[in-house]
This record gives structure tokens, sequence and C-alpha cells, in this order.
């Protein structure tokens, strides 16, 4: 889950995939759906975190607490990324 942010998530987009300082790969972005946090539930959001909504909530206020958002009307956007290639993965032949 990101700010809403069309020019910076495109569907097709190819992203460098980094996790604690180390790349992970490339990925496309495949989709994406775009909400408030008004829509979050349970669902989505332990899929994304591994949190509850509130906790959630709170983790995105911890993200962006440098901007200035309101959080009441802000878009969000859920991103599908699929691994096109992965760090230390073989070369294919084919």
């Amino acid at each position: 889950m990101r700010l809403h942010n069309p020019h910076k998530y495109q569907r097709g987009g190819r992203y460098k995939i980094e996790s604690t300082g180390q790349f992970r790969g490339v990925a496309v972005l495949q989709d994406i759906r775009t909400f408030t946090l008004a829509s979050l539930n349970d669902f989505i959001t332990y899929l994304d975190t591994g949190y509850n909504v509130a906790e959630t909530v709170q983790l995105l206020k911890r993200m962006y607490k440098n901007k200035a958002v309101n959080w009441e009307t802000q878009k969000l956007d859920f991103c599908l990324l699929v691994y096109e290639k992965r760090a230390n993965e073989p070369e294919t032949l084919f």
C-alpha cells in the first residue's frame, strides 16, 4: 500500500525491489486498486502488512508522518507486483 500516485505507479511498469537494503529482484506492476482508508478491511491489511486494519492505519501514518496527508480523503494504491526476475535467479536458456 502506498499513497496514490498515478505517475509513479503504472500498470506494466518495472520496479527494482529492495528489502532491508538488499536487492531482491525486478517486478512488473500487474494491477492497481485505488481506495481510501474507509474501505480497508482485515483481508486486505493482513495480506499486505500482516496486521489488522487499526494497526495498518497506524503503520501508514508512521510511514508518511513527514507528509501533509488528509487521511479522510487520501487515496491509496494497492499494487500487485509480480517478480520478473529475482536476485540470484539463474538465467533461463529459453
